[in-house]
């Protein structure tokens, strides 16, 4: 059984990496993680941690792209 969830800016801020994450606790298999448009450009405003959202968006391949 899957489950999807919708991430917002905090997962990327306040969140160790994705990959660190313990997934499996959830109980889902696969954990799917959508993004919103707007939630992606909203990190660009928020400097000096928008580099470091930026990089961690890159986790997520072309789905991640504005």
């Amino acid at each position: 059984m899957d489950i999807h969830l919708v991430a917002d800016t905090n997962l990327f801020f306040e969140c160790k990496p994705l990959e660190q994450l313990p997934w499996q606790e959830l109980g889902y298999d696969p954990v799917v993680i959508l993004l919103a448009k707007a939630r992606m450009r909203s990190t660009s405003t928020r400097m000096p941690t928008a580099a470091r959202a930026i990089a961690r968006s890159k986790y997520f391949g072309a789905s991640a792209k504005c």
